[in-house]
């Protein structure tokens, strides 16, 4: 049987790297693209480690997506958060745990999609934003840096 460890995460990334290592040697990165109407942002769990590695996510809807305002490297203001947004839509993320096994060398991707107007809304003006995902274990979570773009309506 194989042991999950479950430790209780609470890592931020600093804005300037979009991937970090943990100590048991899993790399998270992550990154988003836009089209016409929609946000699609995805995290990837590397395992670079020696050992096969274990995960506890926290659901169904392991990834949410932050949309920041704001200067990349300087003051940022989040100013839309997908889980808040799906909490208040009712968009259903069940909340029984995930076990996720990653061996060594292996790779796991898991992504979000959002439609840019659910993202502006009416209070949010066209323009360039940044990106976090906030990946969700049972126990905590990490936000990871998922990069910049603009956000228009119709483009």
């Amino acid at each position: 049987m194989r042991s999950f460890v479950v430790a209780s995460l609470a890592i931020f990334a600093m804005a300037c790297s979009r991937s970090f290592t943990d100590s048991r040697g899993l790399t998270y990165s992550a990154s988003s693209a836009t089209s016409s109407d929609s946000l699609t942002t995805t995290v990837t769990i590397s395992n670079n480690g020696s050992h096969t590695a274990g995960l506890s996510l926290g659901g169904s809807c392991p990834v949410a997506l932050v949309v920041y305002a704001g200067a990349a490297g300087g003051a940022q203001t989040a100013v839309w958060d997908q889980g808040a947004w799906r909490a208040r839509t009712g968009v259903a993320c069940s909340s029984t745990p995930k076990l996720v096994s990653i061996s060594r060398g292996e790779s796991r991707e898991y992504s979000t999609s959002v439609a840019i107007a659910d993202v502006l809304g009416d209070s949010l003006p066209a323009g360039s934003y940044s990106f976090v995902a906030r990946v969700a274990f049972q126990l905590g979570g990490i936000n990871v840096p998922a990069g910049e773009g603009t956000l228009g309506t119709g483009g």
